[in-house]
């Protein structure tokens, strides 16, 4: 059913699912504990992906944007946008979040592939650690790279001023599937088992779900 109705992520296809008269064999029910240890992170790494390339969309509008800009202020530096230092200041730093985006996305995706690869060395203690590993590394990763999303994408409206604001554009969707992405996991409890992991060796959780509690 189409009814997910979040500001964002308006197009995933999301909403409620409600089975009738479905037969499930025994054998095709699969315990949470039969799951590779790895597979929250990898799933995860969609997120991440998708956020980094909102990022890097968002700053190629920007630049294109800048670039064809026309109207200006009268008390700006400089007579064109393009030429005027504080908005091509603005323009930087949207591009180096995306960049520091993808850096971090990449360095969590390959402790993803590690964590892959130990299942098939018939040695458990070492596709433990590597488990682990790749879900603190991909918690860090969430920490960091929602932030620096939603921080760029929201930045961009500094170097375009009120008009970037038109529906036509557009631009708010950046902004809005960002935020969206980034609550479906809240960075409050990722920091948390990151830091949990840290001072006390904590285990992060390998699977969890959302629900109404029973308190």
């Amino acid at each position: 059913m189409d009814d997910w109705a979040g500001f964002g992520q308006t197009l995933t296809g999301s909403g409620t699912t409600t089975f009738a008269d479905t037969p499930v064999e025994e054998d095709e029910v699969l315990p949470r504990d039969t799951y590779v240890k790895y597979a929250a992170a990898f799933v995860q790494m969609i997120h991440l992906a998708t956020l980094t390339g909102i990022a890097r969309a968002a700053a190629a509008d920007v630049t294109r944007a800048v670039a064809d800009r026309k109207r200006n202020y009268s008390h700006a530096a400089a007579a064109r946008a393009g030429d005027d230092p504080q908005v091509l200041q603005v323009v930087g730093r949207v591009r180096s979040q995306a960049y520091a985006a993808g850096a971090v996305v990449r360095q969590a995706a390959e402790s993803v592939q590690r964590a892959c690869d130990a299942q098939s060395a018939e040695d458990s203690e070492l596709a433990d650690r590597a488990a682990v590993a790749a879900e603190i590394e991909v918690a860090q990763a969430q920490t960091v790279v929602a932030r620096l999303t939603l921080d760029a994408v929201a930045a961009i409206f500094d170097a375009l001023g009120a008009s970037a604001t038109a529906k036509s554009k557009g631009l708010d969707r950046y902004w809005r599937n960002a935020r969206t992405i980034a609550s479906h996991n809240p960075l409050i409890y990722k920091e948390r088992v990151v830091g949990d992991f840290a001072v006390n060796g904590t285990r992060p959780p390998f699977g969890w779900q959302t629900g109404q509690t029973n308190t």
